[in-house]
């Protein structure tokens, strides 16, 4: 085995015992970057314009590798978080955690590629061929998913399956049932196990609230008519708040630790409505009931609706827990 291949060898190894200086389970990440590090090349002369530098060419290559090996950490640490943040489209945060995210991953890139370029650099001066890693596999289109269906306080949770779900979550109602089924879908095992582990421990009762936490969009336009929309997930960091539309539209994103909890405050919402015009004024679309409400799906990403196929297909399917 090469020096090379040896010294990836030995990051790869090293990247399990990391969590503890990083914070957080980082091995998957870490591996991830790794993987991309091996198709990042030191040139063989300095490819930027320099202008009033004293840098010497070897200099420029080793700043040109660098740079080459942050962009590329950063891009995978953003890849990764993407479907590990449940979040509404559009939300502020998204920008505040891509910022950190891809701060961490050019981090990390840095300081591995702080070590890889010595070993290049020595090939380099002995004339050693550059070492051609085979591409990585392109990503299967591959996701991990689970449900859970919830009958009142009856809870049933699902196994972990395959399936091509994008990466997300969704919420509907199966009206021939009379339950609330909840799906969700991972880009990683690792990312599944952890969600499925939270939910079962919720289910068991070891903890008072599911691990995510459910918003409901109420509008109010310049002339006082209400929209309500459909219970979506949100973060469990997510708090009540409201903001204002370019059309001067008041749009509250109300905050629920339960769905029967976005449940009451739909009902009182409708009372309200109901309240304040007993005469619907015309054009105002009133929901006829809390049932037409919940049956429409409202999806973080991407926006889809549910097809009558799909409805029968998930009312046909039987669901059970694994203990």
């Amino acid at each position: 085995m090469s020096r090379l291949k040896n010294l990836f060898k030995q990051l790869e190894h090293q990247s399990a015992f990391q969590t503890g200086h990083d914070g957080f389970p980082s091995g998957e990440l870490r591996r991830a970057l790794l993987e991309k590090l091996k198709q990042v090349k030191l040139n063989s002369h300095p490819l930027g314009n320099y202008w009033n530098t004293r840098y010497s060419d070897e200099g420029k290559l080793k700043i040109e590798y660098l740079t080459e090996a942050g962009n590329t950490g950063a891009i995978q640490a953003k890849k990764y978080i993407a479907d590990k943040i449940l979040l509404p489209p559009g939300h502020f945060l998204h920008s505040i955690i891509d910022a950190g995210t891809e701060s961490l991953g050019r981090e990390i890139a840095h300081n591995y590629a702080s070590k890889i370029y010595p070993e290049l650099r020595r090939m380099r001066l002995t004339g050693d061929a550059d070492i051609d890693f085979p591409m990585p596999e392109q990503d299967k289109e591959l996701s991990y998913s689970f449900s859970v269906e919830t009958d009142r306080d009856i809870f049933d949770l699902s196994q972990i399956e395959t399936s091509s779900s994008t990466p997300g979550s969704d919420i509907y109602y199966d009206d021939i049932g009379e339950r609330h089924i909840e799906t969700f879908a991972f880009s990683s095992i690792e990312a599944a196990d952890a969600a499925h582990w939270d939910w079962q421990r919720f289910i068991e009762k070891q903890t008072t609230h599911p691990p995510v936490k459910y918003a409901l969009r109420i509008e109010t336009d310049p002339l006082e008519q209400v929209k309500i929309g459909s219970v979506i997930h949100a973060d469990i960091f997510e708090k009540t708040r409201s903001e204002i539309t370019g059309d001067g539209s008041v749009v509250e994103w109300n905050i629920c630790a339960s769905l029967a909890e976005a449940e009451t405050l739909i009902r009182k919402k409708l009372d309200e409505i109901r309240g304040k015009t007993p005469d619907a004024a015309p054009g105002f679309e009133l929901p006829a009931t809390e049932h037409e409400i919940a049956q429409k799906v409202e999806i973080p990403r991407p926006h889809r609706e549910i097809s009558a196929v799909a409805r029968k297909q998930v009312r046909n399917k039987k669901f059970s827990i694994e203990k």
